[in-house]
């Protein structure tokens, strides 16, 4: 049982890591990050997030999660969707 206790906390503390984290990166917010600033601290984020989902759901899943936020992110930069200021 503790372990299932354990391994859903990381999964909760990843998910909403994002939610805490995720001011700079808003459109609204008071100031932004640079894209390579940016970037890594989404590739932090979504690691964490995968890490959880791994220890949860199992790595089939967590490597799936992975395979979307991939092309999300390239998809982004080939449209020019992604602000840098």
């Amino acid at each position: 049982m503790a372990g299932v206790v354990r391994r859903h906390r990381l999964g909760v503390v990843a998910g909403t890591s994002g939610a805490r984290g995720g001011l700079p990166r808003e459109g609204r917010a008071p100031w932004r990050l640079a894209d390579p600033a940016r970037l890594l601290v989404e590739l932090g984020l979504f690691a964490a997030a995968t890490a959880g989902i791994a220890a949860t759901a199992g790595p089939v899943l967590a490597a799936g999660f992975v395979v979307v936020v991939v092309v999300n992110v390239a998809l982004m930069f080939v449209w020019a969707q992604r602000q840098t200021t």
